[in-house]
């Protein structure tokens, strides 16, 4: 796989590297601004995808078996640094 930003390549012989990249598919409904009925395809490594998402990614950590999760968002975490 490689990423559309960077050029990272990572392959499933190569470990986690592979298994954290970001596959996006998302098919354009009517009235989208990239057009309707286009195809959005992106593949970004976990480090592109992270910069791009900046402070608006939400980390959800799972707290117990009953889909419980607490939701932090990025600039929650950096905030208390």
């Amino acid at each position: 796989m490689i990423c559309d930003i960077c050029g990272l390549k990572a392959s499933v012989d190569e470990g986690y590297e592979y298994q954290e990249f970001i596959n996006i598919a998302l098919r354009c409904g009517y009235g989208e601004i990239h057009g309707d009925d286009k195809a959005i395809l992106a593949n970004l490594c976990q480090h592109c995808f992270a910069d791009m998402c900046d402070d608006t990614l939400a980390i959800i950590y799972p707290i117990d078996d009953k889909n419980s999760n607490i939701r932090l968002f990025a600039r929650e975490i950096f905030s208390s640094i």
